[in-house]
């Protein structure tokens, strides 16, 4: 007999990489009258990037998530936003399709090199917090080699001003204190931005604290809060595909990871499920890939440069978002007959637009997962990454 698929799902919530959120008070609705949350304080959970967190072990069964109900600060904007978010039935469906669906995945559990091929399925269900209060939702396989933006489903948040209780320290189910913790919510946005009488040089920043918040505090400092306006490019779809070949016909493709603008990734072994691919993505940020030749193993990773790429699929797509148009684009990414060189073009309609900044690395070893050595590599760390991610 067929084995019933049930749902499950775990909670997860995320901010943009830059532009971090403390949350307050951060609820998944489902069921009757009930509600889950994955955080349990600190900032972790909410400042790794679009659609990525620390998932926590709690896995709800048999119930579609039903709405959100949520409280936070943006640090950036130095604003408050509270969202008690109710799905339509249209959404709710939306959600129980895609949580009951399937993909072709793999596993690889027992062997890396020989994964075995077998259906994959969402039991992530993502909030991705971003600055404006806008929320939107993803859903994603724990075995994490796909991800999907969920478009029909997203929220508006309303600004608040948040009472004085919490600046002594008293906010959701924290009892106010005696003590004043900040002076004026000013005074405590300065303290999570490290700005005011808590600025320090940048490389103080660094040393004290890492490299991640020395790049949010750059960023911060030279351009203030952001435009929520600077998602709208990262969520276009356009209708191409990645297809990555080779000069030498003796050189095989053996695996391939995407990640695209909007967040949506996937993953796929090309022997076990060549058709794990997402249709009209957005523009890809970044990928890496794998392949056999002449008895070695190749790995390599490319960085799109973020002004370079949504110029390319602007001027490709005429500024349309092509998710629906017949025509069929290519980005094509060529690897050299020696293996050693790849370069990377979109073609739409027969014209091709060449990418020239693109960071890059190839390392070659005798087996795939052993340490290799770098035959190229055109960049220094770190590599270069998209503001909004």
């Amino acid at each position: 007999m067929l084995k019933k698929k049930f749902i499950k799902w775990s909670p997860q919530m995320s901010a943009p990489f830059n532009f971090p959120v403390a949350g307050e008070w951060l609820y998944v609705k489902y069921g009757f009258d009930s509600a889950v949350t994955p955080y349990l304080g600190g900032t972790n959970l909410l400042q790794d990037g679009m659609a990525v967190s620390h998932q926590l072990e709690k896995e709800i069964k048999g119930h579609v998530p039903k709405g959100t109900d949520l409280l936070w600060d943006s640090w950036t904007e130095r604003k408050w936003y509270q969202a008690d978010i109710d799905f339509s039935r249209k959404e709710k469906k939306i959600l129980k399709n895609a949580l009951l669906s399937t993909f072709p995945s793999y596993d690889n559990f027992d062997d890396l090199l020989n994964p075995k091929q077998k259906n994959g399925s969402y039991d992530i269900f993502n909030i991705c917090i971003f600055p404006g209060g806008k929320i939107r939702y993803y859903l994603e396989s724990s075995d994490y080699n796909r991800r999907i933006c969920l478009d029909g489903l997203h929220s508006q948040a309303k600004e608040i001003q948040m009472n004085q209780d919490f600046l002594y320290g008293g906010s959701g189910m924290r009892a106010r204190s005696e003590e004043k913790y900040w002076d004026t919510m000013d005074e405590y946005f300065d303290e999570m931005l490290l700005q005011g009488k808590y600025y320090l040089p940048l490389e103080t920043i660094e040393n004290e604290y890492d490299s991640n918040t020395r790049d949010r505090i750059e960023y911060y400092r030279k351009h203030g809060a952001p435009n929520p306006a600077m998602w709208d490019p990262y969520f276009k779809r356009y209708n191409y595909r990645v297809a990555v070949l080779m000069e030498d016909s003796k050189s095989k493709l053996w695996s391939e990871c995407c990640h695209f603008t909007n967040a949506e990734m996937y993953e796929r072994f090309l022997p076990v499920n060549p058709d794990n691919v997402i249709d009209r993505p957005s523009p890809l940020a970044n990928m890496d890939f794998k392949w056999d030749s002449a008895g070695y193993a190749y790995a390599a990773n490319l960085y799109f440069n973020e002004e370079e790429t949504f110029a390319i699929f602007q001027e490709a797509f005429n500024g349309q978002d092509n998710s629906l148009d017949n025509s069929l684009g290519e980005l094509r990414i060529l690897v050299g007959k020696n293996n050693d060189s790849i370069s990377a073009s979109l073609i739409v309609n027969g014209k091709s637009y060449s990418f020239n900044k693109i960071q890059m690395d190839i390392e070659r070893c005798r087996e795939h997962y052993l340490v290799g050595d770098y035959i190229y590599k055109n960049y220094k760390e770190p590599h270069q990454k998209f503001v909004g991610r």
